[in-house]
């Protein structure tokens, strides 16, 4: 038999179409490229908590789609145009015209649902006295005899959840609350697409109040809102809360703009911050949001002189500047006030030539405010004060300054808003006071105001993975440190961290001497010394603000610090955080946490504890259970033991208000206990008696100089 001669090129070719008919089905495996220098992946969703119950019946289909199902051709050839619609309507939109978004708004049962769902509670603030303390535990009633009759115990007042319009889509911004064109345009150039918690739940109530109120079964609180509203907003870190409050001041002054056919650039909106770090953000992404909106941010500087009005006040209401020292976490506004204001540099003469700068929204610390509104000054054009990280600036290191920029907005018609992850029931207490005492003084109608919470109080976001590592002494700590820079190969159970990452420090002096023992542990190749840095209060301005160019810009990739960087700052690659030393409070921990993982992705927590930790690391662990609680971790999963958990003592209420204030005792500038080094006592005997000897050499010398410069001269011998 006859076979026909072998054509391999023929052969190849049916190969080739075989292996395509026989894998057209599987999709294409994609190499996933993993980066241990925390590159940017794809944003997953920044939504939280998104608990919705599935759909217990089956949906029923239309006529319309019943009868498109009985039409369509199996074994039909494959139509391009699916795909080309498909394509058109997942492409990034040119212009906010193109969002046809839906009208119809949900009644309440359905709104209570999808606040549910997402955690959300929305509830309203009594204002009247007797409904401030309802939080607080009743004060304990002192023994009375027996023939006294015993008053009957107040019931406690309920507060009934209010569950207004959620944001489904920004797309609803335009067409329900009349947002700008070009702010939505600028949203979605940011990449803003999905809207976290504390966006679906408070902007539709900022921007438009009886709007967003509509379906409220309590219409007693509809007629009320009509002015506007104040507002306490508590969310996780890194959940969004820049953008809500700078969106709708933005929003407010183009409605008003357009509304009162204003041109001229008028100070409305006033936004305080603790840090210099976090100001200079916050100006920053408000300039990325308004651009081409005619709306101006301008951070806060020394010189910068406001439009303001002098106050017809007695001179016994001034309030006094307040120079004392606040510790490491404000030092950074003491140095910008007192280099602006109470060095004399800037005498009333400069202050008086200097122009008067126009912008729309004014980013500042309080003491760098506070250094303008020195004397009788007052903003009578401010209608937005924002409160970033309200609870620091309402604890009483902060007070008196936010209670002097709070005094100096006059305007009856001013709204306020305080933004944290942390709030405490006396930092609400403080605002209500604040509140009642602002009306009286003004005569002004109260606003209503508003509290809304994201998931539990005073806990860390849900995907933050948690670690305790016992350390033993200062030494085992940093030998567990070492383990993170370089872990064992092959070990499953080593907690791994990737770069960029921070480490937290409770003091400058600490942060110094850990960097001087790591800064030559990273690798040669990759320029050692120089991916690792730094940053405190002590440094300049132009110093820090480099480390964090560099940082954001992936040329640092570790940077050892004190809690100056512990609030507010957004580094979208960082995933891990170590807390070398023990923060020194839970909700200083859940904001150090708060630095890694942000807008929804994954990150780590790292915790070194030792003996002398042991009196304080039950309010960490507090926080860290009731995180992971609120995840659906199991507590066999826990970051901390069962067995740990166990053991440790409960912290006292003296033991947490001074750790607060001061930080753990064997760790303050003044102990000599814990020194961050591995050098041995020969070697640092050697290093003593070295520096001593210089020292001693010095003074000699001076010595000898100052002797002989005493002696006079008796003139010339004849």
């Amino acid at each position: 038999m006859l076979h026909p001669p072998f054509d391999p090129q023929i052969s190849q070719l049916t190969m080739e179409d075989i292996l395509k008919v026989l894998t057209r089905g599987n999709k294409p495996l994609r190499r996933k490229l993993l980066s241990s220098r925390g590159a940017l992946t794809a944003k997953p969703n920044p939504q939280l908590y998104d608990t919705a119950p599935a759909q217990s019946q089956p949906q029923t289909l239309s006529p319309e789609q019943d009868s498109d199902l009985s039409d369509v051709d199996f074994f039909a050839p494959k139509s391009p145009e699916p795909q080309k619609h498909t394509e058109a309507k997942e492409a990034v939109p040119k212009s906010a015209e193109q969002y046809q978004p839906s009208l119809k708004r949900i009644s309440e049962p359905e709104c209570r649902q999808i606040f549910r769902s997402h955690r959300l509670e929305l509830t309203l603030k009594p204002m009247d006295a007797e409904a401030e303390n309802e939080d607080e535990e009743p004060p304990r009633k002192k023994r009375k005899k027996k023939n006294e009759m015993k008053p009957e115990p107040l019931k406690p007042i309920k507060k009934k959840p209010i569950y207004p319009q959620p944001l489904s889509t920004f797309s609803e911004l335009r067409s329900l609350y009349n947002v700008s064109r070009r702010l939505l345009k600028n949203l979605h150039k940011q990449a803003y697409k999905v809207p976290t918690e504390i966006q679906l739940g408070s902007l539709p109530l900022l921007l438009d109040p009886s709007a967003a109120l509509s379906e409220c079964s309590a219409t007693d609180i509809v007629d009320k809102v009509n002015g506007g509203i104040d507002l306490i907003s508590m969310a996780p870190t890194g959940s969004g809360k820049t953008m809500t409050f700078l969106v709708h001041a933005i929003s407010q002054i183009l409605q008003r703009r357009s509304r009162e056919g204003i041109k001229d650039l008028e100070l409305d909106a006033v936004i305080v911050a603790p840090t210099r770090e976090l100001a200079t953000q916050i100006a920053i992404e408000g300039r990325k949001l308004a651009a081409g909106t005619g709306v101006k941010i301008v951070r806060m500087k020394k010189g910068v002189q406001l439009p303001s009005v002098e106050l017809q006040m007695p001179s016994n209401e001034e309030v006094e500047s307040n120079d004392e020292d606040l510790g490491s976490e404000t030092s950074e506004e003491e140095d910008e006030a007192s280099g602006g204001e109470d060095k004399t540099t800037m005498n009333k003469k400069d202050s008086s030539t200097a122009p008067i700068t126009k912008a729309n929204v004014i980013v500042t610390t309080p003491l760098m405010l506070q250094g303008f509104l020195k004397g009788r000054k007052a903003l009578p054009s401010v209608r937005q004060l924002v409160l970033d990280e309200a609870d620091v600036l309402l604890d009483p290191l902060f007070l008196e300054q936010t209670a002097k920029i709070w005094d100096a907005c006059t305007n009856t018609g001013l709204r306020v808003s305080f933004w944290s992850g942390t709030m405490s029931s006396t930092i609400e207490a403080t605002i209500l006071e604040k509140l009642s005492s602002r009306v009286k003084s003004l005569g002004s109608k109260p606003a209503p105001l508003f509290r809304i919470v994201v998931g539990q109080r005073d806990t860390a976001a849900p995907n933050i993975s948690h670690k305790i590592i016992y350390a033993g002494n200062e030494h085992g700590k940093i030998i567990g440190l070492r383990q993170l820079f370089r872990p064992t190969p092959g070990d499953k159970d080593a907690v791994r961290i990737t770069y960029p990452f921070l480490i937290f420090t409770q003091t400058i002096d600490r942060a110094k001497a850990l960097y001087e023992e790591f800064r030559y542990d990273l690798p040669l190749a990759d320029d050692g010394s120089s991916r690792i840095a730094v940053l405190h209060s002590a440094l300049s301005e132009t110093a820090r603000s480099a480390i964090m160019t560099r940082f954001r810009s992936n040329e640092i990739w570790v940077i050892i610090s004190t809690d100056l960087l512990m609030r507010g700052i957004d580094f979208p690659t960082l995933k891990s955080v170590v807390n070398y030393d023990l923060p020194q409070s839970g909700a200083a921990y859940v904001h150090r946490s708060g630095r890694a993982g942000r807008a929804g992705r994954d990150g780590i927590a790292v915790t070194f504890w030792t003996q002398e930790d042991r009196p304080y690391i039950k309010a960490v662990a507090n926080v860290i259970r009731l995180s992971e609680k609120q995840a659906g971790i199991p507590i066999e999963k826990s970051g901390v033991a069962e067995s740990l958990y166990r053991t440790l003592p409960e912290v006292k209420k003296g033991d947490r208000r001074e750790l607060r204030a001061k930080g753990v005792p064997a760790r303050r500038p003044q102990s000599h206990t814990s020194k961050i080094t591995t050098k041995s006592g020969y070697d640092k005997r050697k290093e003593n008696n070295r520096r001593g000897a210089i020292e001693a050499s010095k003074r000699r010398k001076r010595e000898r100089a100052n002797d002989s410069g005493d002696e006079s001269w008796g003139g010339i011998d004849d």
